[in-house]
């Protein structure tokens, strides 16, 4: 959710082609050494600001760079 927010923004993040490029995304990303904490970091930020249903746009460090920014609840599928 969180790296579709950020780096995409619009489709269906659920599409094959969509979960492929997700996946090309992340492995650019993800760093080859701390996997753990990049991974874990990812998971926290995902929990506690861009959570699934209500996120706190207004308080997120990435909203300056994010392609979903500000966070519109129409654009849920």
């Amino acid at each position: 959710r969180v790296l579709f927010r950020v780096f995409i923004g619009k489709g269906d993040p659920k599409a094959h082609a969509m979960r492929r490029h997700l996946w090309a995304t992340s492995e650019v990303l993800v760093p080859r050494r701390e996997v753990f904490d990049f991974n874990q970091a990812l998971m926290d930020f995902g929990a506690m600001v861009c959570v699934a249903r209500a996120p706190k746009c207004d308080e997120c460090p990435m909203a300056r760079h994010c392609r979903s920014y500000p966070f519109k609840a129409e654009r849920r599928r």
